[in-house]
């Protein structure tokens, strides 16, 4: 149950992080995730969601570009 509940306390210090600069964001989350284990319903919504953003987000290589 600590352990669990260390994991919410780092997931909602990760999120709050990405939006104040004083706060490390990433490594928070990723610590979080850790925490909950590979079987928790976040960290597998969470392990399809990033691969979809990644693709998304791809920056656009030199001969993609019209000259």
């Amino acid at each position: 149950m600590g352990k669990r509940i260390a994991a919410y306390l780092c997931l909602t210090a990760g999120l709050a992080g990405l939006a104040l600069p004083l706060l490390p964001g990433i490594p928070l989350l990723i610590i979080g995730m850790a925490l909950l284990g590979p079987n928790h319903p976040i960290r597998r919504t969470m392990a399809r969601w990033i691969p979809r953003t990644r693709k998304r987000s791809k920056v656009p290589e030199e001969d993609d570009y019209k000259h």
